[in-house]
């Protein structure tokens, strides 16, 4: 198996991962807060796009990621109390949903010796273009496991699994 196609595995189970965890959680499900944990399943959606467009840099793929989102979503940002500061569930999905699909186009397109080329990840990180996607979408199974807590704490199925 090459980096491409171990890339494109990872990217597209996240994809499906993502997709039945929000699959039905409703716009105000999204915004419960529970007792002890300061973020809701939209704070954390909006977190899972962030690090999607990540990847895209990773890529060397330039994502026209909104200014405001990337204030609202990035780590350490501090979850709003006005709850109408935040996109729609419906619009983070749609984000997400193009975010992997351009992901997964431009995995496509790069060549096999790229994968390995060594790039800036964060400020203090330099590692292989193919590390920081990985790491990248460990990052989306982190995040994804809190909105499986949440889900729960409000009455939801696991999702999948």
């Amino acid at each position: 198996m090459c980096n491409r196609d171990i890339l494109k595995f990872m990217v597209e189970k996240c994809k499906a991962a993502s997709r039945a965890l929000l699959k039905d959680i409703s716009e105000e499900d999204s915004l419960i807060r529970i007792n002890g944990y300061s973020n809701h399943i939209r704070w954390e959606s909006g977190h899972l796009a962030r690090g999607l467009s990540q990847i895209l840099g990773c890529l060397d793929c330039n994502e026209d990621f909104p200014e405001r989102w990337t204030e609202l979503f990035s780590i350490g940002s501090i979850p709003s109390e006005d709850t109408s500061v935040y996109p729609s569930l419906k619009e983070i999905k749609e984000k997400m949903e193009n975010l992997y699909d351009k992901i997964i186009s431009t995995i496509e397109t790069i060549d096999e010796d790229n994968f390995e080329e060594k790039i800036q990840i964060f400020t203090e990180w330099n590692d292989s273009r193919i590390n920081g996607v990985l790491f990248l979408c460990l990052h989306d199974w982190h995040h994804g496991g809190h909105i499986m807590v949440l889900r729960k704490a409000i009455g939801k199925e696991r999702g999948f699994g």
